[in-house]
């Protein structure tokens, strides 16, 4: 994939982009695409971030044909730790009811 090749305007706007981030997904990928343009390779960047080359490669995608708005996560976090909590189970409550029929106590 081509290198974006970036001005020092460009890499000025991009560096206090990233620095100005609220989000951890705007700020890794910005550091993307100064990684890359740093010279690095796709899979340099993503070992280096923790994260897979698809993400490299489509954060380098949309960047190219966007610009800055492409680095902007388009629908917030999916899976397993958005939205949805779990009923936590307070201190002494039973799992499940016993049963009464075949329990017997002293």
């Amino acid at each position: 994939m081509a290198r974006p090749g970036l001005s020092a305007s460009q890499r000025r706007r991009l560096e206090q982009f990233r620095h100005e981030a609220k989000d951890a997904r705007v700020f890794r990928n910005a550091t993307i695409i100064l990684l890359i343009a740093d010279g690095h390779t796709e899979q340099a960047t993503a070992q280096a971030l923790g994260c897979c080359r698809a993400t490299v490669d489509r954060v380098h995608r949309l960047y190219r044909s966007e610009g800055l708005d492409g680095l902007i996560p388009r629908s917030p976090l999916v899976g397993h730790r958005a939205g949805r909590r779990r009923r936590r189970r307070s201190f002494g409550e039973p799992w499940s009811t016993p049963r009464t029929s075949w329990a017997t106590w002293p």
